[in-house]
């Protein structure tokens, strides 16, 4: 439950908090008003976040595995490497390729976090795509380039996931 609850409390809250701690810490240089640490920031703060998500997606697929298949290819003289890389992943390939489907979409879509922590600063260091629509529309009031950002946005989010929907043919292994 420890790993989970960032994953279930506000984003809003959780950017505050670290936003906080960040000022807390009083770290030198300022990790958000340098130019090429902010955008570390925000991802480890990102990463955070959601690991808890896909702590709980990769743990009920770890659940879901036979012990009888391990003891079997522990019996056919498959070393932890060899039963890692042959038998286990492909038996949470199936939630791997959900959780870094998820995960990549999500990151697309990131705005709260950037924008709590640095307003997209210093500079454009931790801008996104999404703080772009919402500043062409809601600061700027230019409708149509938000419109243009988030329907770009869309056809991106869009060719990566067929992308890769069209590659876990290859990789995926799903029982019958």
């Amino acid at each position: 439950m420890l790993f989970f609850i960032p994953a279930i409390t506000p984003m809003v809250a959780n950017a505050v908090i670290w936003k906080l701690l960040f000022q807390l810490v009083g770290t030198e240089p300022n990790l958000l008003a340098d130019g090429s640490t902010a955008l570390l920031s925000v991802v480890a703060m990102s990463v955070w976040q959601g690991f808890g998500y896909n702590m709980i997606v990769f743990s009920a697929a770890i659940n879901e595995m036979s012990p009888s298949v391990l003891e079997a290819a522990s019996l056919d003289g498959a070393t932890g490497l060899r039963r890692l890389v042959s038998v286990q992943l492909p038996l949470i390939s199936p939630a791997l390729f959900f959780a870094t489907t998820m995960t990549v979409i999500s990151s697309m879509q990131v705005f709260t976090q950037p924008y709590i922590l640095t307003a997209g600063g210093p500079g454009n260091a931790t801008e996104t795509l999404v703080m772009t629509v919402y500043q062409a529309g809601f600061q700027s009031r230019e409708l149509g380039l938000a419109a243009a950002g988030a329907w770009v946005l869309f056809a991106i989010i869009l060719g990566v996931t067929a992308v890769q929907f069209l590659g876990q043919k290859r990789w995926v292994h799903y029982e019958s």
